[in-house]
């Protein structure tokens, strides 16, 4: 149930991010080409996804809520940075990839 309740309210704030990066990204560049960070942030999501399912039944069952809170803890200070350091654009994406890889 911990999970599902993640996952029903990272969905929504990962739909929500989804959406702002694309316009922080025009913001900072507006004559980027973003092919290839959109690239790189599907590979990393699908790379992402795939960790559970490598990660033993038994250290999720006992560390969900630790897992939660620092997964949740990441992706949190990932958008936070991302507002602070817009001075170059690859901090920008380093910062929106690793929120959706952790996500």
């Amino acid at each position: 149930l911990k999970w599902s309740m993640w996952w029903w309210i990272g969905f929504g704030i990962a739909a929500i991010h989804v959406n702002y990066y694309q316009n922080q990204f025009s913001n900072i560049d507006p004559n980027g080409s973003f092919g290839t960070v959109e690239c790189l942030i599907e590979l990393f999501c699908a790379l992402g996804g795939l960790l559970p399912s490598l990660t033993p039944k038994s250290f999720l069952a006992r560390y969900a809520a630790p897992v939660i809170a620092v997964a949740s803890a990441v992706m949190c200070m990932c958008c936070w940075f991302s507002v602070l350091f817009q001075q170059t654009i690859y901090v920008t994406y380093f910062l929106h990839i690793s929120f959706l890889t952790v996500y």
